[in-house]
């Protein structure tokens, strides 16, 4: 699916997105952006990214624990944005950051990722944006055996919930031919990151967080 098509569909399926999410994982996708918060460990006054912000889940959460962040959401998705709510937002490519080389303390990605056009750019492109120590914490649905059981499921869920099967079929098979966290360590490591840490997640290591930091 080309990024114009992906756009679209994001656009298209943003009313009822938070909905299929809570349905699809029973909640437990609020508890895994609340670990990933957490990993990221904002600080007071720190400039921080949220990319592909969606409608501001990793935000909102971002702000309850330090109400002093600089944040502000990224997203390509229009219809997405008119439904974010915490702080600043801005509608842009994850190719091309609309921020200085060195400008941001921390960066954090909940399942977007694997919807870029060209993730290692993607990665060098976060790796400039990124000061020198600056962390960055990505969650995602990596490639995974282990997932497969519960994929039907989902999938049928969020088409139910959504009303759009295209959609769904494209966002899971999106999942089955991502990287797996082994291979994303690799480009991580080669866009300029140090010290990258996988931590699988309930249940059954379904999502996996990944940290690295800016070298």
């Amino acid at each position: 699916m080309s990024a114009p098509d992906v756009r679209a569909m994001f656009d298209r399926i943003a009313p009822r997105y938070d909905l299929a999410n809570r349905v699809m994982s029973a909640g437990v996708d609020l508890w895994w952006r609340r670990r990933a918060v957490a990993l990221l460990q904002p600080q007071w006054d720190e400039r921080l990214l949220d990319l592909a912000c969606g409608t501001g889940d990793c935000s909102r959460e971002i702000l309850r624990r330090q109400p002093g962040a600089r944040l502000f959401g990224l997203d390509f998705a229009r219809e997405m944005l008119r439904r974010y709510q915490p702080g600043a937002c801005v509608q842009a490519d994850a190719l091309a950051l609309p921020v200085r080389t060195g400008a941001l303390d921390g960066a954090i990605c909940a399942f977007g990722l694997r919807n870029v056009a060209d993730l290692p750019q993607a990665l060098f492109e976060l790796a400039r944006a990124l000061r020198p120590g600056g962390r960055l914490l990505v969650l995602e649905f990596f490639r995974s055996g282990r997932r497969l059981a519960v994929d039907g499921l989902a999938r049928l869920l969020g088409k139910l919930v959504s009303g759009d099967r295209a959609a769904y079929e494209y966002l899971f098979a999106s999942i089955r031919s991502f990287h797996s966290t082994g291979e994303m360590v690799d480009l991580l490591q080669g866009a300029g990151f140090g010290d990258v840490a996988v931590r699988p997640l309930f249940p059954q290591g379904i999502a996996t967080i990944v940290k690295g930091v800016r070298a």
